[in-house]
């Protein structure tokens, strides 16, 4: 019987958790699915290691072109009727595949499905608080779904850690867009919804997602998300919840300088005051989170404007 989804992984980084991705993968339940790997940057002992214990994956290089080009690389050579896409450092509950499989088959209007993200159990303390911040931040930053859907329910956007497509729309589509990291999932997701096909979540289809375990991955990786925005919203001509972000951020700015030059100290301090009460009660009153939620809020607004700055030029 010919494989109803192919499920293909992006690999680059963080080694020691490609072994548990693909054991994960390989013991999903409930249809029959292949294996394609993406090679986006592993050393020749990680293939080699993946060769040997998982003989049945194939690998596919991305030839150093990145994720985009190897994932529709991917998705042209294989055959099956979906497509499904995680990352190398996700876990994947053994149900899974299926819960994003069953969406299709219940609702023929979809053309995507994506699925619940949560923290593996021994993630560091560190990646525990980054991702209790995507979560709190999902209101408006749609990475990490909140735990307000019960069932599977239409949306606008899922990332491509935990996602399936019909194959045939995203050949039609033209798959992710190469230069748009990391949001060519969000690119894509756009152009199936302008095309009039369906977008779903499932929340009982579920990936174990490591956050970033250094500090500095978190800057780099939000800064990377506000980088990439502005070309989104030229290409698109679209406005997204998060693109209030900024103009918070300026006018923040504005009060300030405001609060500085024509208030007294008595005012700029309860500013201050009050900025600190929204930070802790934000981060449930850990100063960590607090500190994480500042640094990731000004690292995505420096993206933001130094990707102003280059499409302006």
């Amino acid at each position: 019987m010919a494989e109803e989804v192919s499920v293909i992984i992006a690999a680059k980084g963080r080694p020691e958790y490609i072994g548990r991705c693909l054991e994960s993968v390989f013991g999903q339940k409930g249809l029959k699915f292949a294996v394609i790997l993406v090679d986006d940057g592993l050393s020749a002992g990680i293939r080699d290691f993946i060769r040997e214990k998982y003989p049945e994956a194939r690998i596919i290089s991305s030839e150093h072109r990145g994720p985009s080009y190897g994932r529709n690389v991917a998705a042209e050579k294989c055959a099956s009727e979906f497509i499904a896409f995680t990352d190398s450092d996700c876990v994947a509950d053994e149900n899974w595949l299926y819960e994003l499989y069953r969406v299709f088959i219940e609702r023929p209007e979809a053309a995507s499905c994506g699925g619940a993200q949560r923290v593996p159990a021994d993630a560091s303390d560190l990646g525990k608080k980054i991702f209790r911040v995507y979560k709190k931040a999902g209101f408006i930053a749609d990475y990490v779904k909140r735990d307000v859907f019960r069932k599977e329910v239409e949306v606008l956007h899922n990332p491509s850690c935990s996602v399936m497509y019909r194959r045939k729309v995203f050949l039609e589509l033209g798959g992710f867009k190469e230069g748009m990291w990391p949001g060519e999932d969000i690119d894509l997701d756009i152009r199936i919804r302008k095309k009039g096909y369906k977008i779903f979540f499932n929340p009982g289809s579920v990936v174990m997602h490591y956050p970033p375990h250094k500090f500095s991955a978190f800057i780099s990786k939000l800064y990377n998300y506000g980088l990439v925005q502005p070309s989104l919203m030229k290409t698109h001509r679209v406005f997204r919840k998060i693109y209030f972000v900024p103009p918070a951020f300026l006018a923040i700015i504005v009060i300030y300088v405001a609060l500085l030059y024509f208030s007294g100290l008595s005012a700029f301090l309860s500013f201050n005051v009050l900025i600190v009460v929204f930070l802790l009660s934000f981060a449930g009153f850990d100063p960590v989170m607090a500190v994480l939620a500042v640094a990731g809020f000004l690292s995505w607004n420096g993206g933001f404007f130094r990707g102003m700055l280059k499409r302006s030029k």
